[in-house]
């Protein structure tokens, strides 16, 4: 099992010289647990996924990695340990699904391991079947499963994810959230997921961080953190929280 932390220092992160949050502070994240980012539009959830991944660069602060207690500073071992899926692959790469899969299995086990590694995931996945077709003969659902193949043969020990399961349908989401949760209780893992839907942050999320305008409104467990009041104030939107087997269960009423 891994010992990862992800701990935030005045994290400020934009675009150009345009920032989305200033002061970002949130508590320490640790491995071992599915960490899920919730809020409206535009609140600055996609723009600290980027920047966590290094595809953006903090404008201010830092967000701290360690692994087993020592500090990750080298940008290119940092590479190594944070996994990414964005929202969608390119869908002009002229690469199968399968080669895509196996770049990311090459850079992390090298060639010894790597077609093997792929193949497994993909069938692991249920993808096996999509090996041989090319990323623009894919739906958009069908690359998001792919995007995440790609970060789990890496085998990573800080997995971040855009938007997941924006293209999926009902069955593929619970079929990817159970996948990470999955991982992530085996490996000790620390996954941050950036998602829209409530109930399913709540059910596959062991820690909530809520965004509104590029602030924190709050950080904690689903049970603890989903109330009629927060879901107001962040999403205007009134409704009822019931309990099923301990899960909150977000009704909207207006």
């Amino acid at each position: 099992m891994v010992d990862v932390a992800l701990t935030f220092e005045n994290l400020a992160c934009g675009y150009g010289k345009r920032p989305v949050f200033t002061d970002f502070s949130a508590g320490t994240l640790t491995g071992g647990t599915v960490v899920g980012l919730l809020g409206p539009n535009a609140c600055g959830k996609s723009t600290l996924i980027k920047t966590l991944a290094g595809v953006l660069k903090p404008m201010g602060g830092a967000a701290r990695l360690t692994v087993s207690g020592q500090p990750v500073t080298d940008p290119r071992e940092r590479y190594r340990r944070i996994g990414y899926v964005p929202q969608d692959l390119p869908s002009s790469a002229a690469l199968t699904a399968y080669e895509t899969v196996l770049i990311s299995a090459t850079r992390s086990a090298g060639h010894s391991s790597a077609r093997r590694d792929a193949a497994s995931v993909m069938c692991e996945l249920g993808l096996d079947h999509l090996q041989g077709r090319y990323l623009n003969e894919l739906s958009g659902g069908q690359r998001q499963m792919i995007a995440f193949a790609q970060m789990l043969v890496a085998t990573p020990e800080v997995m971040l994810l855009d938007e997941p399961t924006s293209a999926l349908d009902l069955n593929k989401q619970l079929f990817l959230l159970g996948q990470l949760r999955c991982r992530v209780e085996h490996s000790g893992a620390l996954a941050v997921v950036a998602i829209h839907d409530i109930n399913l942050a709540a059910r596959y999320c062991d820690e909530l961080l809520v965004m509104s305008h590029g602030r924190l409104m709050g950080q904690g467990k689903p049970a603890e953190l989903l109330t009629p009041e927060l879901l107001q104030e962040v999403f205007g939107v009134q409704a009822e929280i019931l309990d099923h087997e301990g899960v909150p269960v977000i009704c909207a009423t207006a």
